[in-house]
């Protein structure tokens, strides 16, 4: 389910999505939105969740949760990850603009906590909690958190209409050791998870991958992405974005898109050559961030420019019109 309008999948399209999944020896599924308990048969599918192979995970605000969806949540087996975004209310509701918010989300925690229902919290690190990290976490000790992990704010579209919330490369940067410390200083209450914070960690095989010459990331190799009207995507940082979809629940079914010849682009279809500045760079077999091809086009509309954070210090090499035919000679992507 995407944030952007009210369009649910029914929960027929849902059961049949997790078969396919299961069928394809899929190992995790992760329910967001949006706000997915706003779902009007909610109820009904963590009831389908329950028996399924899959571990699952869903993405929540805990403002909707009660005490009977927290034991749905419980009898599911479905693992609740709850965003907090500050350690007062104040803060927290400024963040999210909704008054009322953190206290709604605080009760959901304990209620979780009172149920024995293993919970993990996401936090985006932005311009006004940049200091507050340990405070946040003290939080999330006190409500019986098994798991708090840091996000940055990555350049999607609704953050780049709200820029003034998103920190400096040089304060992220800054902020990290920190961050690391805090893994040690509270080891054995919570675990802190930085997994995803900055960057993208590579999969071991893209690695290797990259040192023949090729660029690949999770997106489309191990990982994908379904709205909320049925279609898939590589990656949730692109999904709703037509440029990028790879078909639809509605007419293919799931393993007939995934091996269809669409995913080159991820799969092989991008070589280290094709890049613009990063094919170039000294420091291209230590970087972890040209793996993404996603963030580049978000930032500047070019998959196949630098991560952002070299977008301060790099000028382009090439004209909008090369990067234009360079794009539409790989999977057909369409360039406005």
């Amino acid at each position: 389910m995407d944030d952007q309008t009210v369009r649910e999948l029914p929960v027929e399209d849902i059961r049949s999505i997790l078969d396919q999944l299961e069928q394809l020896g899929v190992l995790e599924v992760r329910i967001n939105g949006g706000e997915p308990l706003l779902h009007r048969q909610i109820n009904e599918i963590l009831m389908t969740l329950e028996t399924r192979r899959l571990r699952r995970v869903m993405l929540t605000n805990g403002t909707l949760l009660d005490e009977e969806k927290v034991r749905l949540l419980k009898e599911s087996d479905v693992v609740p990850t709850i965003s907090i975004d500050d350690s007062g209310a104040k803060a927290h509701d400024l963040f999210r603009g909704v008054n009322g918010s953190f206290q709604r989300t605080t009760e959901a925690l304990k209620l979780l906590h009172k149920h024995g229902v293993e919970y993990g919290i996401n936090c985006c690190v932005h311009k006004d909690n940049l200091r507050r990290h340990r405070q946040i976490i003290d939080l999330a000790v006190k409500y019986g958190a098994c798991r708090i992990a840091f996000l940055d704010l990555k350049p999607s579209p609704r953050m780049k209409r709200n820029v003034a919330w998103v920190p400096s490369q040089s304060e992220y940067q800054e902020i990290l050791p920190e961050l690391m410390l805090d893994r040690i200083r509270y080891a054995g209450k919570i675990d802190v998870a930085l997994d995803t914070f900055l960057t993208c960690r590579p999969l071991e095989e893209a690695i290797l991958e990259a040192k023949r010459g090729y660029v690949s990331c999770y997106a489309g190799r191990s990982r994908l992405s379904i709205d909320s009207s049925g279609s898939i995507y590589p990656c949730n940082l692109v999904i709703s974005d037509p440029a990028w979809s790879m078909g639809n629940i509605g007419s293919e079914r799931i393993s007939d898109i995934w091996f269809s010849k669409k995913w080159a682009f991820f799969r092989g279809g991008v070589k280290t050559s094709d890049l613009h500045e990063c094919k170039d760079c000294k420091n291209l077999t230590k970087c972890r961030d040209f793996y993404c091809r996603v963030i580049p086009y978000l930032t500047d509309g070019d998959p196949f420019g630098p991560h952002p954070e070299c977008l301060q210090v790099r000028t382009r090499s090439k004209s909008r019109e090369q990067r234009r035919e360079q794009l539409q000679n790989h999977f057909p992507l369409p360039v406005d």
